[in-house]
């Protein structure tokens, strides 16, 4: 609605400043977002693997699980000796939860605590040769063994930060306290047998904690199986014709704990699917924009570039001339996208307990690779007028 009839008529544009500076501020604010989207597609992609290759504290492959039915639960010894009779079967054990999905806690007292105030720990039951299937290193006494029938009473491993929230020197033999309802008040007190290494019993959003585990068959609900890496499909169908025959009528529902692990976290992975794709776009929308701009701009200065040539100005020059004001654009657009990135994404990690530190180079690579495809984008029309036939150029209205 601005324009002239007369500079219409004439195929020209206007050149009014108010529609130039609308113009440049879209293109900062679409570059601004496409840097903002690139470097937390970084963070969170780093996060990820960082996630997938972090040391839980145990061996979460090859271990598969299933339901330990009551018809399976009475006669377990036998099934886990059948099994472990089985080629590819190297361990086999059961719990009352998965090692990665404890969300039980109860209070604990120890003889000696220098406070009235009971200790809050993670625990769960666990069967003989826990520690064995999922590799969990015994660094202090031992597990629980068969040689001593005491263990199924009054045994109870812990964890090095049970140990050092407790103010232990010597751990083994101390008589603990474990205020659990459900138990009778004899079942309460246990002595420590042994200190395992810590591991991650949840997810890494939550920081290690100190954890108990104790023996109590009535409530292992589940059964874990470690197999060997090969020919694991062959083992899988023993393993069943095993399970079917003694627990028959219960189908063989399994998996795998690897896979578990996985999916507590499907958000962050739906997450770095997410900003993938809308970094993808955002480039693509900012380089259509600024491949318009680039064009807009390079016409209007098509008299400016023919005497410059005519005045003996080389390509590079033209080229650097017309790309000039665009790198300062795209600077521009970084000052405004590194702080906003860095805020958010510094939000989003404060809900890990364990995270990746926010590093430099994932700002300067997401402001070197916006700058090449600017350059990329704005090179064609400059080079395209920079080889241009001058005598046109002086001709153009």
């Amino acid at each position: 609605s601005a324009f002239q009839p007369i500079q219409t008529l004439k195929d020209r544009s206007p050149t009014g400043t108010g529609g130039a500076a609308v113009r440049k501020g879209l293109i900062v604010v679409q570059f601004a977002i496409s840097v903002c989207l690139i470097i937390c597609t970084l963070v969170v992609g780093s996060q990820l693997r960082f996630i997938q290759n972090r040391d839980l504290g145990l061996d979460r492959d090859h271990v598969l699980y299933f339901w330990n039915n009551p018809l399976l639960m009475p006669k377990f010894d036998t099934f886990r000796s059948n099994l472990l009779a089985l080629p590819g079967v190297r361990h086999v054990t059961a719990a009352a939860q998965l090692p990665t999905q404890v969300g039980e806690n109860i209070s604990m007292d120890w003889e000696g605590n220098p406070s009235d105030e009971l200790l809050s720990v993670d625990y769960t039951v666990v069967d003989y040769d826990f520690f064995k299937t999922f590799d969990i290193p015994v660094v202090q006494g031992r597990g629980f063994s068969r040689e001593f029938p005491t263990d199924v009473s009054s045994a109870c491993v812990i964890n090095e930060a049970a140990v050092q929230r407790m103010g232990l020197e010597d751990p083994l033999g101390a008589r603990l306290y474990l205020a659990h309802p459900a138990w009778k008040e004899s079942f309460r007190e246990v002595r420590v047998i042994g200190v395992v290494k810590d591991f991650h019993a949840r997810s890494l959003h939550t920081a290690i904690r100190p954890f108990a585990f104790r023996m109590y068959k009535p409530w292992t609900s589940y059964a874990f199986v470690k197999i060997e890496g090969t020919q694991t499909q062959a083992t899988l169908e023993r393993i069943q014709s095993a399970y079917e025959e003694a627990a028959p009528g219960f189908p063989f529902s399994y998996e795998f704990l690897s896979e578990v692990v996985k999916r507590q976290y499907l958000p962050e992975q739906r997450l770095g699917s997410l900003f993938n794709v809308f970094s993808l776009l955002s480039v693509i929308i900012a380089c259509l924009g600024l491949f318009g701009l680039a064009s807009y701009t390079t016409a209007q200065k098509t008299k400016e570039i023919g005497i410059r040539k005519v005045l003996g100005a080389s390509v590079t020059g033209i080229v650097r001339l017309t790309a000039r004001d665009f790198i300062k654009w795209i600077a521009l657009a970084n000052v405004i996208a590194w702080p906003l990135a860095y805020f958010g994404m510094h939000l989003w990690l404060r809900d890990f307990a364990y995270k990746v530190r926010i590093g430099p180079l994932w700002f300067v690579f997401a402001g070197v690779l916006t700058l090449l495809i600017a350059l990329i984008t704005v090179s064609f029309h400059a080079f395209r007028a920079a080889l241009s036939n001058p005598v046109d150029s002086l001709r153009y209205e």
